[in-house]
This record gives C-alpha cells, sequence and structure tokens, in this order.
C-alpha cells in the first residue's frame, strides 16, 4: 500500500482539491523520485516538508531514510497520510499551516533539510519565513512556477531582476534544476514549475535579516525605468554615492548587481 500511486490515495479519499490552498498535487512518480535525489545526504538527517499533499514526495524521502516532518494545512489529508506512512517511526505529521509551526520547536537543535511543492499563493511568505529561521536552514529545495524562479535567480540588468533577487541572493547561493511540466500536476496548473535549491550563505555582510538594507532596496526598484537616484528623496547623496562606489549617476536599480547595492548602501548610511 505504501508505493501505491498518489493518485490512487486521492481517489480513494473522496479528495476534491481546494484551489483557496494552491493545491496542485504532484501524481508522476518518477518525477517525485527525481526531485527527492536533488538534495545533498539526507539519509538520516531531519527533513521538514512542506505541503505534503498525498504523499507523493514524502514516499521517497522515507525510502531514503530521512527523518520526515510533514506539514498539511488539509485536515482531510490527515487520514490518509497517516494510513499510507504511519507505520513508520521516520514518519511525523503535523496538522498545521506551517506559518503558525515554531521551526525552533520543530527542529530541536538540529539543522533542518526543507523540501516543498509550494502552493503559490504562500511560495514567498513561506519563503520568507524559512529566512527569517535560516540558522535552522541546512538546504531548501523548492518547486515553484518557472516565472519565480527567473526572479529569485535573476543576474543583474535582466527584466526579472528585483529587490526579490537582492533579498533571496544576500542570503542564498542558489541553483537552478529541472522543469516539471503542467501535466505532472492535478489539477494541471496554467505554467510550467521548475526545482530551485537555495543553500544559505555562511556569512551575511549586514547580519542576517536586515530590514533598512531591503527596505533601500525595495524603494530603489519602485519605479524601475526611472534613474536610480529619482527614487530617493536626497537625490544629490544617492548621485554622489553611485560615483564613490564606480557607478554612472545616471544608473537604473536593475543594473546594480548585489555587492554593489551592499556598497551604495554603505556609504549612504555610512556603515562600515
Amino acid at each position: 500500500m505504501f508505493w501505491i500511486n498518489s493518485t490512487y490515495w486521492i481517489k480513494r479519499y473522496g479528495i476534491s482539491l481546494k484551489k483557496s490552498l494552491g493545491q496542485n498535487f504532484l501524481t508522476r512518480e518518477s518525477l517525485a523520485e527525481k526531485i527527492v535525489a536533488i538534495p545533498d545526504d539526507i539519509e538520516n538527517k531531519t527533513v521538514l516538508e512542506i505541503g505534503a499533499g498525498a504523499g507523493a514526495i514524502t514516499a521517497y524521502l522515507l525510502k531514503r531514510h530521512s527523518r520526515v516532518y510533514a506539514v498539511e494545512i488539509d485536515r482531510r489529508l490527515a487520514d490518509l497520510l497517516n494510513e499510507r506512512f504511519g507505520e513508520d517511526s521516520n514518519f511525523h505529521l503535523i496538522t498545521a499551516d506551517f506559518m503558525d509551526v515554531d521551526m525552533d520547536e520543530l527542529s530541536q537543535g538540529e539543522k533542518l533539510f526543507v523540501i516543498s511543492n509550494l502552493p503559490y499563493s504562500k511560495a514567498m511568505a513561506i519563503i520568507r519565513k524559512l529566512t527569517e529561521n535560516i540558522r535552522l536552514m541546512e538546504q531548501g529545495v523548492f518547486m515553484l512556477q518557472k516565472e519565480v524562479c527567473d526572479r529569485i535567480a535573476s543576474p543583474p540588468s535582466k527584466k526579472s531582476y528585483g529587490s526579490l533577487s537582492v533579498y533571496i541572493q544576500y542570503h542564498y547561493n542558489v541553483e537552478r534544476k529541472m522543469r516539471i511540466p503542467k501535466d505532472a500536476f492535478v489539477p494541471r496548473p496554467k505554467i510550467d514549475s521548475e526545482m530551485i535549491v537555495l543553500i544559505p550563505k555562511k556569512t551575511f555582510p549586514l547580519g542576517e535579516n536586515p530590514k533598512s538594507f531591503f527596505d533601500f532596496v525595495k524603494k530603489g526598484f519602485a519605479t524601475r525605468r526611472k534613474k536610480l537616484t529619482n527614487n530617493y528623496s536626497e537625490k544629490k547623496l544617492i548621485r554622489d554615492a553611485l560615483l564613490k562606489i564606480g557607478k554612472d549617476e545616471n544608473a537604473r536599480a536593475e543594473e546594480l548587481a548585489l555587492n554593489e547595492w551592499l556598497s551604495l548602501y554603505k556609504e549612504v548610511m555610512r556603515v562600515e
């Protein structure tokens, strides 16, 4: 029963998926196996799976002998998941909204591998919560809309590059993995997804979560087509700082790489 396809379990329990929860269940087992092969060395490690669904990915995590803490908000799926995996001592179900989960309590001092087919509507809120607890993360493997992956991994001077790119790249080394086609899900979404790996950096120039820096960057991207100086009230200060870090005074926000944003911020704020 453990290895029967997830589609069987969805039908067996008569579960109609909820659009409000962003539910798109992966039903192609071969892809689930490939996804679980992405994280480094998770045998006998603690894995946090956010949104276990019908257990397509959970099954292969347990096959790799990971200790799986599966968070699932939909109480209708609790019985399904418990019947499917409840006899495995490595399986622990948390029926809750991940946004309410205490990560310190869950990790118990051990760094977590995080894996998730993230619900589109809550993807960035979940990643931000994980980032606020980045000290607890070993690695994150996420399935996201391809367009979101484009923004997360974008280099400067691309249309996809923005404040989200700077935020993620400040905290993580980003690796793009395989494309997941629309027809691998039930119900079928409108666009393809992609697997992306976020590996927490060892050091952070301004600390783990420097809110004032990210506010500064977000303000700089407020009007993308304008010169960067026009997005701030103290235009001369920004212009002089741009020149001092070797950038043109007419530069736009999308032209600054992460290290240049850091240099600009330090120059403007007089941060060492």
